[in-house]
Order: C-alpha cells, then sequence, then structure tokens
C-alpha cells in the first residue's frame, strides 16, 4: 500500500514539474521599442499627443525564435510600459503630470493600454505606466504593425526637446500542437 501511495506522490510531482516546463515552452513575452519626442511645449495646450509612426512588432522573428506561429497565439496582454529618457542626459520626468498609451492596428479600433495619472517628481530619469489589467491585446500585436499613442499632460513648462524611450513588455500564451 506504501509503495502504491509513494508511486502516486512521485507521479504528481513528475506532472507538476511537467506542466511548468510546458509552460515555459508555451508562454514568453516580448518587447517593442519606440522613441517619442516631446517638442518645447511653450505656449502648448494641455494635454497633448506626441507624434509617433508605426511600429514593425517584429513578432514573426519572435516568434520563428520560439519555434511558434501567429496562429497559435490564444492571448497576449501588455505586463509593463517604461519610459526612459534618451536625451537630453540630464532631463528628469519631473514634468511629467500624466500619461495615456493607446495601441491601434489597421482594421481595429484605438485603445487605451496603460494610464498613470499625478505622475510623482522623483527626479527620475526612468518611469513606469500602469497596463490596464487583463486586456487582450492578441489581435493588435498579431499584426505586422501597431501603432502606439502616447498622451502627456505636463506640469512644468519644457524649454527643450525631450526624447523618450517607450519600452513595451508582452506575455504571450501560445496553443501546442492545436490544443
Amino acid at each position: 500500500m506504501k509503495i502504491i501511495l509513494y508511486l502516486l506522490i512521485f507521479a504528481s510531482l513528475t506532472l507538476v514539474g511537467s506542466c511548468k516546463k510546458f509552460d515555459e515552452k508555451t508562454q514568453f513575452d516580448i518587447t517593442i521599442n519606440e522613441t517619442v519626442e516631446i517638442p518645447s511645449i511653450v505656449g502648448v495646450n494641455l494635454p497633448f499627443n506626441l507624434p509617433t509612426t508605426s511600429i514593425h512588432t517584429e513578432i514573426n522573428e519572435q516568434l520563428e525564435i520560439k519555434d511558434k506561429k501567429k496562429e497559435k497565439i490564444e492571448y497576449i496582454n501588455l505586463t509593463e510600459l517604461k519610459l526612459s529618457i534618451l536625451n537630453p542626459s540630464n532631463k528628469n520626468f519631473n514634468f511629467l503630470k500624466a500619461v495615456e498609451v493607446y495601441i491601434s492596428a489597421e482594421n481595429l479600433p484605438e485603445i487605451l493600454v496603460a494610464k498613470e495619472d499625478n505622475m510623482p517628481n522623483a527626479n527620475a530619469q526612468e518611469v513606469y505606466v500602469s497596463p490596464i489589467e487583463k486586456l487582450d491585446l492578441t489581435e493588435y500585436v498579431k499584426k505586422d504593425a501597431i501603432d502606439l499613442k502616447v498622451v502627456v499632460t505636463t506640469d512644468e513648462t519644457i524649454f527643450q526637446k525631450v526624447t523618450i524611450d517607450v519600452q513595451s513588455s508582452f506575455w504571450i500564451d501560445a496553443k501546442v500542437l492545436g490544443i
């Protein structure tokens, strides 16, 4: 009887370990970067949109590395959105009061994916914008190109152009063997 109990425990532990390894093969992250510029805002009405261009998602290349196909993706959501000041090197985000980030793609509506109100004045050159939780972005990220629109509200005047790197991290869950 003890042998059967030990075998059941061993089988259960093996199954749990296998599930974690299976998830590692079907669940992964990709990162997409874009650079935006905030112009000098002397006399600009607030809030305002930052001009952005379409971003090639490179999802096909990243899926090839993981040995996956676009059709196999079941779910994608935004897990992290980080803004980093590239230029000027001595600038910080104290001028920023609020940020909203929207995503759109061909034949899909624009939706809010991340938002941060009341940004702290922490003299930081990197800030994180909170993603909207449990937002399925599968159809957007599966497109060859997406548009990220950044809307900012400032609480200080900016006398020179600020260049910002927008780094978006997405979590992907893919099917295996069509299951």
